[in-house]
């Protein structure tokens, strides 16, 4: 999280603060023998693909103090004592986030959105520059941020399913005979009523596996399948008795 205010560094322009390559400051990660642990990374621990982020004040105030005898309470302190962990209280709404962050920030407020649903939101390829998720502020070496307000702001405001004005058909359309089921949904009743037939001994999560295997779904998949199954085949008929001799 980059908090409200607050200006980035990249690794290329903290090689520029200290006076060296931007080769030989990442190569040597002289971010870990310079940076007291007062100066906390915006950059989120734990990301799969890490831009590496700091406060430029601060860095420019530890650059100025290296020729002199060091004093940490030089060092500006941030109005977020830890960026990656910040408290309720100390959120502003333009706090910077990245995209894990922003579906963090979601949740956090309530949202039953899926991760992987916002994450689907804000994909874009290569070449467009919009998508249906909320416009990002600000993008840094390929990663984008959003302020906490807009991701906030787009969740309340945006459609369930269903909702949207263009939504159905158009009016004045006419009516279409009804669509009946795919194919594959046929095929896989089918297996089911055939597992039910054949095998009857065999246990509900013992037909609920088998199903999912073989027709490659979801195990819940395949129970709603088994029970549409039973359904339509009806009460299984009692079995025969054989009479004492």
């Amino acid at each position: 999280m980059i908090p409200a205010g607050r200006k980035p560094a990249t690794v290329e322009r903290a090689a520029e603060i200290f006076g060296k390559s931007f080769n030989y400051f990442q190569n040597q990660r002289l971010w870990e023998k310079l940076f007291p642990a007062t100066i906390k990374p915006f950059h989120r621990a734990g990301a799969q693909r890490i831009v590496r982020l700091w406060d430029e004040e601060q860095l420019l105030a530890l650059a100025a103090q290296l020729e002199l005898p060091f004093d940490q309470q030089d060092i500006p302190v941030l109005p977020v004592a830890d960026p990656q962990h910040p408290k309720p209280q100390e959120y502003q709404d333009e706090d910077l986030l990245d995209v894990v962050e922003a579906w963090e920030a979601l949740h956090e407020a309530g949202s039953e959105l899926s991760q992987r649903a916002w994450t689907t939101y804000v994909s874009r390829d290569e070449d467009a520059r919009e998508t249906s998720g909320p416009k990002s502020a600000l993008e840094i070496n390929g990663s984008r941020y959003w302020h906490r307000k807009t991701v906030l702001d787009w969740d309340k405001a945006r459609l369930g399913r269903g909702e949207s004005p263009n939504a159905g058909r158009p009016e004045g359309s006419k009516d279409k005979a009804p669509r009946g089921p795919r194919p594959t949904a046929i095929a896989r009743l089918a297996a089911a009523k055939g597992l039910l037939q054949e095998l009857p001994d065999l246990s509900q999560a013992e037909m609920v596996k088998a199903i999912a295997s073989t027709q490659n779904i979801t195990e819940r998949q395949a129970l709603r399948i088994l029970n549409e199954a039973r359904a339509n085949l009806g009460p299984a008929a009692p079995s025969p008795t054989t009479k004492n001799k």
